[in-house]
């Protein structure tokens, strides 16, 4: 028994000498024997490179998505005058507002095009505002310099289907001492706004809101027929600053 395991032992032995000896003296097969030992190589650094393109690409298209995200926040113009964000009152929930409004960008170029299709010139954008009507329906208030009319600004709103109304094309800003200087008492705030709201509307407006503004004080007529709006702010110096009152 131990002489029949040796002998297998001596075969296998010999077996492996002679291949080695054959690698030896064939240099063609040694050359397989390392292009296989390479390609094992090269495909195990494919793989791998593989992987990190495809964690590279997964990393790009987040980066995109957050760019874009980051594209979307809400802007002023550098050195902008704050007309609508001083006219506005403001709306009373911004991320509710936000949700059922179009993207800023999506609104900002709706209000763009207008303005400029309207005088056929390029408007350069100031501020932005979110407000909102007494029936609770948001929108974005714009304000643009008026390329043609000097010291003069476009206001536009856009709803939120993203409908652009040019409301005042030659708005005048008003100084911020003049704006915050106490003119005009509470009582006679509310004359200006009367006698403006019943000379616009064709009967007596009922008051329906009076709310304190950054400018002065803010009121809401409502006309008794068409139930259309009006919204004004009287600033602490008297000076009448119609509001947007969509539907």
């Amino acid at each position: 028994m131990k002489n029949l395991i040796l002998s297998i032992v001596a075969v296998m032995l010999a077996c492996f000498l002679a291949f080695l000896l054959f690698i030896a003296t064939n240099q063609q097969a040694l050359v397989k024997v390392h292009e296989t030992i390479s390609n094992f190589s090269t495909f195990d650094n494919v793989a791998k490179g593989k992987t990190l393109i495809n964690t590279d690409e997964n990393h790009s298209a987040k980066a995109a998505i957050t760019g874009d995200k980051a594209e979307e926040k809400p802007y002023n113009a550098k050195d902008y005058v704050p007309i609508a964000e001083e006219s506005s009152h403001d709306a009373s929930n911004k991320k509710v507002a936000q949700a059922n409004l179009p993207s800023f960008n999506v609104a900002l170029k709706a209000a763009q095009e207008k303005v400029n299709n309207n005088n056929n010139s390029q408007n350069e954008y100031n501020d932005y505002a979110i407000d909102n009507t007494c029936q609770g329906a948001y929108y974005y208030i714009f304000t643009f310099k008026n390329a043609k009319k000097p010291h003069s600004f476009y206001r536009v709103t856009v709803d939120k289907h993203e409908n652009a109304v040019i409301f005042d094309d030659a708005y005048k800003p008003v100084p911020q001492d003049e704006a915050r200087k106490p003119n005009v008492s509470a009582q006679e705030s509310e004359v200006i706004a009367q006698k403006y709201a019943t000379d616009h509307f064709t009967q007596t407006p009922r008051l329906e809101k009076v709310k304190e503004a950054k400018q002065g004080m803010l009121y809401v007529f409502v006309d008794v027929q068409t139930k259309k709006e009006l919204k004004l702010v009287i600033t602490k110096s008297g000076k009448i600053i119609t509001q947007p009152a969509l539907k």
